[in-house]
């Protein structure tokens, strides 16, 4: 093969496609393999990839996809255990990375067996995924996204800015300077739909939509001293009784937060009775006006559809904005009309489908870029307009040992946090990148594969 990394993916749905998208604008080879004519052949059309009408768990297949030229291997058809089977034995062929999307609770509370005995390099479910990412936000209700950076060091905070917010027509410096604690506003997100990396002339505005970078413990405290609610969930009334819900209670009952699940089907009902013990569960419509009204709706903190119908999920979200101040996240499975979704303002939105994509593709781009600074993590925001990614400095570079304000960083580029053993570090302009840090960056311009792509050269 050539000098770009090769992938043979197994499995051409939703998110089989979008990780080809995804793979193909940054530049790898790929292979597809589906049962799927069609599929296929659409996206044999539109991408110059090739493609396998087959099995991906066939030997003869692997063959041709010339699995033994691969770098990386991809499963992600819809049966768990043609995923397991598919990565099994690509690596008695040859050992490269092989990812595995895996759904079933029972597999997924075995992960670190599965990928021990099978030899699977990543195991993803994209429902537990979900569900910690659900409870992530409603243990910071002020927010609406809450990812973990740096090994579980700092958030990736997003939040809307209220009318009442103490530093509204206030620049990024003043509030610097205002609030102690180690912070960075990284991105803004307006209105008018521009997006902005601050610098500390930028002032901030009502309803704008603020990334926020900090320590856990921190964010807390600048909550608190913008004049932003952040008071904690006590309870969370959660529509539908599927896997996501499931993960999602475990996690909310773990935080002491009492759980209800109101779930039609008499069976999953009493499944989920044995499952979890010490949530309240109902069988009942949730879609029931009536029945959401009985059972607490008004006086719920927090309020999750997460049925199976991305059409039922917005209905029943905003039926609680309008009955309720609960804190509303929504699932959408299909991820159509995202944006359009959101515009409804209806409660945070999360797609099991694009968390998926994201971490295969972040892991992809990591076993692409440099061997001088990997990418340990990659996020996108704002539709993918900005990435946040983080490197690890493991040799020289042109950007280390020298002060960041010397340093002529690519417009709309900033250097989020330094990660240097096991200190947090918040830059400012007289800190150095050194060989060993964990770096943060956040930028507009995509595609970023090394810490020596930031600069302006």
């Amino acid at each position: 093969m050539a000098d770009k990394p090769y992938v043979v993916i197994s499995g051409c749905g939703k998110v089989g496609e979008k990780i080809v998208s995804m793979l193909y604008a940054e530049g790898f080879l790929i292979a597809v393999i589906d049962k799927n004519a069609d599929r296929i052949n659409d996206l044999v059309n539109q991408y110059d990839i090739r493609g396998i009408v087959a099995n991906g768990a066939s030997e003869e297949a692997l063959k041709d996809a010339e699995i033994k030229e691969a770098d990386m291997f991809i499963a992600v058809n819809k049966s768990d255990e043609l995923n397991l089977l598919c990565c099994t034995l690509v690596k008695a062929i040859k050992d490269i990375p092989t990812v595995a999307r895996v759904r079933t609770p029972v597999y997924t509370e075995s992960v670190h067996l599965l990928k021990q005995a099978l030899g699977i390099t990543m195991i993803i479910n994209p429902e537990l995924e979900t569900a910690i990412e659900a409870s992530r936000i409603l243990s910071l209700p002020a927010a609406y996204d809450v990812t973990l950076l740096g090994g579980g060091k700092a958030e990736l905070v997003k939040f809307k800015i209220p009318p009442n917010c103490t530093y509204i027509n206030h620049t990024i410096s003043e509030i610097d300077n205002a609030i102690p604690g180690e912070f960075i506003i990284a991105a803004i997100h307006r209105a008018d739909d521009s997006i902005h990396i601050p610098g500390g002339d930028f002032v901030i505005e009502a309803n704008d939509h603020v990334s926020l970078i900090a320590p856990k413990q921190v964010v807390r405290t600048f909550f608190k001293k913008m004049g932003i609610e952040n008071q904690k969930v006590k309870n969370c009334m959660i529509i539908g009784g599927g896997k996501a819900s499931y993960f999602l209670a475990k996690e909310l009952i773990k935080n002491k937060i009492v759980v209800k699940i109101i779930e039609r089907d008499q069976e999953t009902c009493t499944m989920l009775s044995e499952l979890l013990p010490e949530a309240i569960i109902i069988h009942g419509d949730g879609s029931n006006e009536g029945l959401l009204l009985e059972e607490g709706l008004s006086e719920s903190q927090a309020f999750v559809p997460f049925t199976g119908i991305d059409e039922e999920n917005v209905i029943l979200a905003l039926h609680a904005k309008a009955n309720s101040n609960a804190k509303i996240i929504l699932k959408l499975d299909r991820g159509s009309f995202g944006r359009t979704i959101r515009g409804l303002h209806a409660g945070t939105t999360l797609s099991p489908r694009s968390i998926t994509t994201e971490a295969i593709v972040a892991y992809a781009r990591a076993m692409k870029s440099a061997s001088g600074s990997k990418i340990e993590a990659l996020y996108h925001m704002y539709d993918e307009r900005v990435e946040v990614l983080e490197f690890r400095i493991d040799q020289t570079s042109k950007a280390i040992n020298i002060p960041l304000k010397d340093l002529s960083l690519k417009k709309g580029t900033v250097v989020g946090f330094i990660k240097r053993d096991e200190e947090f570090i918040v830059p400012k302009g007289n800190d150095c990148i050194k060989q060993g840090d964990t770096v943060m960056i956040i930028t507009r311009n995509l595609g970023f594969n090394n810490i020596d792509d930031i600069l302006d050269k």
